[in-house]
């Protein structure tokens, strides 16, 4: 009797949260993608990307990055910066970058919420497999009450907004450096 009334108070409860719209949904690909970043130089060689670590969202828990929205993103963000002349297929390019999301340190509620992604960059030549550049990049984004009212919502925001600044950092640091 009582785990019937458990039960059916908890499907109550589910019921309550999917009616008022109050689901996580995952970080949007076109959310994280940079605007066209200051970069230094462009490189001519072409890129394959690999994205690890993400994860995809649970509706009734919290927002999360799933790996392909954080490989879309970084694929865009990429070839409009023309940081190299491609982003390719990996086995037709010439260097493959690697990133790994180590964390997203999401609060569970707050009327400001900050979420901080840390991530590892690895950039190699596909020939030989020699790392040409490495770092860990990590960026924090706050959401506010006047960015979106409802808490799951802004927490997505400030998970895009960490993984645009992780991305528009790593673009530009990318930039800096010498290949050969």
């Amino acid at each position: 009797m009582i785990n019937q009334k458990y039960c059916t108070l908890f499907l109550l409860a589910v019921a309550a949260i999917l009616s008022s719209g109050c689901v996580a949904t995952g970080a949007k690909s076109t959310a994280m993608t940079i605007a066209l970043p200051a970069v230094e130089k462009q490189h001519p060689e072409t890129v394959a990307i690999s994205v690890s670590g993400g994860k995809a969202t649970n509706p009734l828990w919290t927002s999360q990055v799933s790996n392909e929205d954080f490989q879309a993103a970084l694929i865009s963000s990429i070839s409009a910066s023309k940081v190299f002349s491609a982003v390719v297929q990996d086995g037709q390019n010439d260097l493959l970058l690697k990133v790994e999301l180590l964390k997203l340190a999401q609060p569970l509620a707050g009327l400001n919420m900050t979420v901080t992604a840390e991530t590892s960059w690895t950039l190699t030549n596909r020939l030989d497999g020699a790392v040409l550049w490495q770092k860990q990049i990590s960026e924090a984004y706050t959401a506010t009450m006047s960015d979106a009212v409802v808490g799951v919502t802004r927490l997505r925001l400030a998970s895009e907004g960490a993984i645009q600044a992780v991305i528009k950092t790593g673009v530009e640091e990318m930039s800096r450096i010498r290949i050969k």
